[in-house]
């Protein structure tokens, strides 16, 4: 099972810079002995940009069902939500559409000893190599073949392929999620194979720059 926790937001910053001197413009006598000195104005606005996002199917958790211990291999997910396919929708107010990078950045329990993350905190099955991994697409339709997406990694960010100056407001996002058996140090598959439910807490930030 996974849980999913998807509201996050983000502020952008401006700061706009005025000053210098024009010409023919009297310098005040305090200032006349320096020729070389000009005033500058500095000035900051902040933006109230913010974004969230949930699964278009608003669930807050995700069942990918069962397999049998018979059927646990190495190299392929062993279970996926292909079944049930999940796309996240994006929600934005004061989005700055001429300057915006968006980003999409998963957390949550890490027990990989190398990339990409394999989430699990939680459940029953005692093994320490089974869990799940995230791959997120391109806006709009999800592709027929993931097998050339990328896995997502904890903490960082994977740019969400929109065109630069596009608002990404009501922007929907294919994601997919697929518990795997990745062998620890010193494991073999044989520790994928006990029975029990395996369970990962994850939570997404769509941000931009």
């Amino acid at each position: 099972m996974v849980a999913v926790s998807l509201s996050r937001w983000r502020v952008k910053i401006v700061l706009v810079m005025l000053g210098g001197l024009i010409a023919g413009t009297t310098i005040p006598p305090a200032l006349a002995a320096n020729n070389n000195t000009a005033i500058a104005t500095f000035k900051a606005a902040i933006l109230p940009g913010t974004c969230s996002i949930a699964l278009n199917s608003k669930k807050v958790s995700l069942d990918l069902k069962s397999l049998s211990s018979g059927s646990v291999v190495l190299g392929s997910p062993l279970l996926t939500s292909d079944s049930d396919p999940q796309v996240l929708d994006v929600i934005c107010t004061g989005y700055p559409s001429n300057v915006s990078m968006p980003s999409l950045t998963v957390s949550g329990s890490d027990i990989a000893s190398t990339s990409p993350s394999l989430f699990r905190d939680g459940g029953d099955n005692p093994s320490v190599s089974l869990g799940f991994q995230v791959q997120v697409a391109a806006i709009g339709a999800a592709p027929s073949d993931w097998s050339t997406i990328k896995y997502m990694d904890k903490g960082k960010p994977v740019p969400v392929d929109i065109s630069q100056g596009n608002n990404a407001n009501g922007a929907q996002i294919p994601i997919r999620f697929s518990m795997w058996c990745v062998p620890q140090a010193g494991k073999t598959v044989a520790d994928c194979r006990s029975g029990g439910k395996v369970i990962a807490n994850l939570s997404f930030m769509f941000d931009y720059e």
